[in-house]
């Protein structure tokens, strides 16, 4: 099959499968940001080059399409060169192309970009809580609470290991932490001011006490971390949480869950801001009993 006709059918086939503009740009956007199953690298290639033309995807969001074809060693076509060459220039690494010709591939990467687009769409709309504990049994702690957290939750819940932690800004002498962090789908009616009563409730029930020294040891603290993209500036809380992307207590365990979820008010990924993360922290993963 010819280049041309190749790439009108992939493009076809994308705008049926997501009718808005903003839907096909951003399933591309999704899908130059996955690590593609080695059948569907280089169709998944082509499309988010012909994508940058029709829709302007910014180019550098195809940097991993682009590694990804470094070694695929096709060659040109000659009505794709131009596209090829500019690429190359502005990405700074080959670009080469391949026009394929199974019909049944369009089809694959179709159902593949809705299962990513869908899976990060469901991942928008998720709450995060992360939870803590540094007195009494806190592995128990931890594990009953994550149990409780399944009544919260619409779908089935996502939950992380149990991590032990050093104490951040705490008195000194206080104990290590349990950490773990859930992900939820909130109940239909559910607010953030809601299932922030829930949570202190629940805290509550596990003995917390009034704090009389700040960051003082406690059976549990529980963190709303977000609720979707909500967004709360009021005495009583902020939503996202304004320090959780410098925590790794909460990144560590909530890239294990949802590594690929950008959370509100950022523009990286969680396993993204790990990487970065400089910190004093030391973490380890509590072993499964």
């Amino acid at each position: 099959m010819k280049a041309e006709g190749f790439k009108a059918k992939v493009v076809k086939a994308f705008k049926e499968a997501f009718p808005s503009r903003l839907a096909v740009k951003n399933a591309a956007t999704d899908l130059a940001r996955q690590h593609y199953p080695i059948e569907l690298q280089d169709i998944a290639i082509f499309v988010t080059l012909e994508l940058v033309e029709e829709l302007g995807v910014e180019v550098k969001q195809l940097l991993p399409a682009a590694r990804f074809a470094e070694d695929l060693g096709c060659d040109l076509g000659d009505e794709d060169v131009t596209t090829a060459i500019r690429l190359r220039e502005q990405l700074g690494v080959p670009v080469p192309i391949e026009a394929v010709s199974a019909a049944k591939t369009v089809g694959q990467l179709v159902d593949y970009v809705r299962s990513c687009t869908q899976r990060v769409e469901f991942h928008k709309s998720l709450a995060i809580v992360a939870l803590g504990s540094n007195l009494g049994d806190s592995n128990q702690i931890a594990r009953d609470v994550i149990d409780r957290s399944r009544q919260l939750s619409d779908a089935p819940l996502l939950k992380s290991s149990l991590w032990q932690s050093t104490p951040v800004n705490c008195p000194p002498g206080s104990p290590m932490f349990v950490n773990a962090v859930v992900a939820l789908k909130p109940r239909a009616g559910e607010t953030p001011e809601s299932l922030l009563e829930k949570l202190q409730a629940l805290e509550g029930e596990f003995g917390r006490q009034p704090k009389t020294v700040l960051n003082e040891p406690r059976p549990l603290d529980l963190d709303l971390i977000a609720f979707g993209s909500e967004v709360r500036a009021t005495a009583r809380f902020a939503l996202p949480h304004p320090r959780a992307h410098q925590r790794r207590f909460v990144l560590q365990p909530l890239g294990e869950i949802v590594p690929q979820l950008v959370l509100p008010g950022q523009t990286k990924t969680v396993e993204q801001l790990l990487d970065g993360l400089v910190s004093d922290e030391v973490l380890s993963q509590i072993p499964t009993c």
